[in-house]
């Protein structure tokens, strides 16, 4: 099956899933009931969610600028600017392009091998998921419903432990890192050991940062704080409709939201997230008229403001590097 075939056919699975899970959310809701439940919702205090959503674009920024720090020292506002990119860009795009515009972004500011910011990307990504598993642990035995973890969240704990131990042991042996990708790989030929011996070199100047002790703990606490403020900014919906809920009720959420979005689905995760942010709700006890109307709330929330800020800022950036690449065109001979 060719690339581009395969690519539309999963575009199209996640565009199933995501109608399907949005019918399953609406089916038995009246829209003026919906409307009623919506309208309820108080907006200054709403509006506080986005602060708590400023804040943790605030939050990726800072941490990027610690795993960046021993390749390039980025300005703070480029940084933050990234994370804005990469969120509007998945929100529109499929396939998470967002994180391959941020790289590409990141990698052009600041003159860098895409490799070397394609692993700073990709721990980061690494430390959200354990972040957001230490916050579920520990919240866990707290709750009044039955969820238990299974077999399946403590294998992938396990597989998130192997590779940040093993990002931070090529961060510290880079040499050895290099030259045992570089034997696997001579098993298909001396051209691919070459493609993969310059890749791996420039991947490992990525993951330099975490050979600091300090670095690490700085990144894993700013992780913790970033998922900490997550569930603050789901509470601050709960508040905004008036629910009396009990206090992990966030948790439940994230928990959902997390395991249920990594399904294949439409960008913006239409439908997916209104489906689990919904299931969450029942879960703790919400009627569901009331949970979905949380659901089409979180999810404009979540998704709209962003999107909107961050579209200005593309546009800007494009044309800048159109003008720039013009500019080199014209100069060249």
């Amino acid at each position: 099956m060719k690339r581009e075939t395969r690519r539309w056919l999963i575009l199209g699975i996640g565009a199933a899933i995501s109608g399907a899970l949005l019918f399953l959310s609406l089916r038995k809701i009246e829209f003026s009931e919906l409307a009623q439940h919506i309208g309820k919702v108080t907006l200054p205090i709403l509006a506080l969610g986005l602060v708590a959503r400023f804040s943790n674009f605030c939050l990726v920024a800072a941490r990027s600028a610690f795993l960046f720090a021993p390749l390039h020292r980025y300005p703070f506002w480029v940084l933050f600017k990234s994370a804005l990119l990469a969120n509007a860009v998945n929100n529109v795009v499929p396939f998470r392009a967002g994180d391959v515009a941020r790289i590409g972004y990141l990698s052009r500011e600041g003159k860098l091998p895409a490799s070397s910011c394609l692993a700073v990307v990709a721990v980061e990504r690494l430390l959200d998921l354990m972040a957001v598993s230490v916050v579920i642990v520990c919240t866990l035995p707290a709750m009044a419903i039955d969820m238990p973890l299974g077999t399946p969240f403590y294998i992938a704990a396990a597989g998130m432990l192997t590779f940040v131990g093993g990002a931070i042991w090529a961060s510290r042996r880079p040499e050895l890192f290099v030259a045992l990708l570089a034997r696997v790989a001579g098993v298909f030929g001396k051209a691919v050991k070459a493609f993969v011996e310059g890749k791996s070199k420039t991947f490992a100047d990525g993951l330099s940062a975490l050979s600091s002790p300090v670095t690490v703990l700085a990144v894993t606490a700013i992780s913790l704080l970033f998922w900490t403020l997550a569930t603050v900014g789901v509470q601050i919906w709960i508040w905004a409709f008036g629910f009396d809920l009990p206090w992990y009720t966030p948790v439940v959420v994230l928990t959902f939201l997390t395991f249920g979005l990594a399904v294949p689905s439409t960008p913006g995760h239409i439908g997916s997230f209104h489906f689990f942010a919904a299931a969450a709700m029942m879960a703790v006890g919400l009627p569901e008229a009331e949970s979905v109307s949380f659901a089409v709330v979180g999810h404009a929330m979540a998704v709209v403001p962003f999107t909107l800020l961050a579209l200005p800022v593309l546009f800007r950036d494009f044309a800048k590097r159109e003008r720039a690449e013009g500019t080199q065109e014209q100069e060249t001979p």
